[in-house]
Parts: structure tokens; sequence; C-alpha cells
């Protein structure tokens, strides 16, 4: 039977190894291979926003079509009630 030191001593044995060992792989992942310039960081943020607001006319779009689509509908509903 293992005593309460014992299971401690796993338990913290354990979590150091986790840290040794996994920690530093974790960072090596996040880490991007270099440092963008600010220049890079601008035209990176320019080409997301160009994206988003790009989405947006989409969507605009979508809603526009869609809205059209609905108002079609309601005049077909009335007219059959009608």
């Amino acid at each position: 039977m293992l005593k309460s030191k014992q299971i401690r001593g796993i338990v913290i044995g354990g979590l150091l190894s986790l840290f040794v060992f996994a920690m530093p792989a974790f960072a090596a992942v996040n880490l991007p291979a270099k440092q963008e310039t600010k220049q890079e960081q601008l035209d990176r943020k320019s080409v997301e926003l160009k994206q988003i607001e790009d989405n947006i006319s989409l969507a605009n779009a979508k809603y526009l079509e869609l809205s059209s689509q609905y108002a079609f509908a309601q005049k077909d509903v009335a007219a059959e009630k009608g």
C-alpha cells in the first residue's frame, strides 16, 4: 500500500515532468517562426479587414435576397387566402 508521502511524491513528480517536457513543446508550437515587422502586421490586418468587409457585403446581399423571397412568399400566401 502506498503511503500519502509516496502518493504526494508521485503526483508532484508527474506535474514537474509535465512542465519540463510538455510546456516547451506547447511554447514552440505557439511561437511564430519570426517576428513580424510593423508593416507586415499592418498588411496582415488590412487583408483581414478586407475579408471581413467582403463577408459583410455577402451577408447583406444574402439578406436582401432572402427578404425579397420572404416578401414574395407573403404575397403568395395572401393571394391564396384572399
